[in-house]
């Protein structure tokens, strides 16, 4: 049996992601220049930045840069239950695993499989549901790999219907995604704690062990890791905006975008805000931080402009500034 898959706005989660854990390597720390401010902010934003609020990428826009994967693995969090449904309707024994198949909008298709841990037919802790891609294509690209998540812990409510609280794990199977001139991959995992009260009434927090992501853009190839991030979102509904959206991140960067694959840790000393469905933030500081001390602070002018000051020496005075568009970042 085919059902249609139709992307729903993400709802509760629906823009907050991952980070990395170590792997054993140890890596230098990049000094940051004039000739590779732009690779830190570019790599910094889309991989750090590129989970918040991409919802509007799952219905089709073609993004360049892992924003789009992101938004299509957070628009299946809502589908859940629906998944969990259909899997135990069609799963021969009480307890096995059940699956079914469902169709792309634009061709291919993804296989849903769930585990219904205590047999009791909806969501709940313990519970988990995979998915698996065959060709499917998005709207933004054709898809492939797989899609996992680990309810563990649903702590009050029930799943999908407000007010709840869940916590659960998302993990990349080789997740990837190809358009014109352009492809990208996702491994790793990232854990979500969160409470739902309305649909633009929510927190959540961000934790990881590993994250990683590559892609190519035309001819050029670059690969990205996370670690040690974290970041928390806070959405409350506003009369003007219809919701407010404030976040924060803090973690590490490697990235072979660096001479020698180095890295660059980042922090968001002021909180960075977002109004409604803007696809960018119109509020906010992302600062980034390399060796002896260099600097390259991204000062958000408006939700579609970013003023970037470099310190590349390291004495507290920022002696460059450009601006740069939003979506030339994300």
């Amino acid at each position: 049996m085919k059902s249609t898959y139709v992307a729903l706005a993400i709802g509760m989660f629906a823009g907050c992601g991952g980070g990395g854990g170590s792997s054993g390597i140890s890596v230098s720390t990049a000094a940051l220049t004039t000739s590779n401010q732009t690779v830190a902010a570019q790599d910094v934003a889309s991989t750090a930045l590129g989970l918040f609020d991409s919802s509007q990428l799952a219905l089709g826009a073609v993004s360049t840069s892992e924003s789009a994967l992101y938004a299509v693995a957070f628009s299946h969090l809502d589908r859940l239950p629906i998944y969990m449904r259909d899997a135990v309707s069609n799963a021969t024994v009480t307890g096995a695993v059940g699956s079914q198949s469902y169709s792309c909008p634009g061709g291919g298709s993804f296989l849903g499989s769930a585990t219904d841990a205590d047999n009791n037919g909806i969501v709940s802790a313990g519970d988990s549901i995979s998915l698996a891609f065959t060709s499917c294509d998005t709207g933004s690209g054709i898809l492939t790999g797989s899609l996992n998540f680990r309810i563990d812990s649903l702590p009050s409510g029930t799943y999908g219907a407000p007010p709840y609280s869940v916590g659960l794990t998302m993990t990349f199977g080789n997740l990837g995604m190809a358009a014109n001139a352009y492809s990208a991959s996702l491994n790793g995992s990232i854990t979500i704690a969160g409470s739902k009260s309305g649909a633009n009434d929510f927190t959540q927090s961000i934790s990881t062990t590993s994250l990683s992501a590559s892609a190519t853009y035309g001819a050029v190839t670059r690969s990205r890791a996370l670690t040690s991030f974290t970041a928390s979102e806070t959405r409350s509904a506003d009369t003007t905006y219809i919701y407010l959206s404030n976040y924060s991140v803090a973690g590490t960067l490697t990235s072979s975008g660096f001479t020698g694959t180095q890295a660059v840790s980042f922090t968001t000393p002021t909180t960075l805000v977002r109004r409604g469905t803007d696809m960018y933030p119109y509020t906010g500081v992302l600062l980034i931080r390399g060796a002896s001390n260099s600097a390259l602070r991204l000062t958000v002018i408006s939700n579609s402009q970013v003023r970037e000051d470099l310190d590349a020496n390291g004495d507290g005075t920022y002696e460059s500034t450009s601006v740069v568009d939003w979506n030339t970042l994300l």
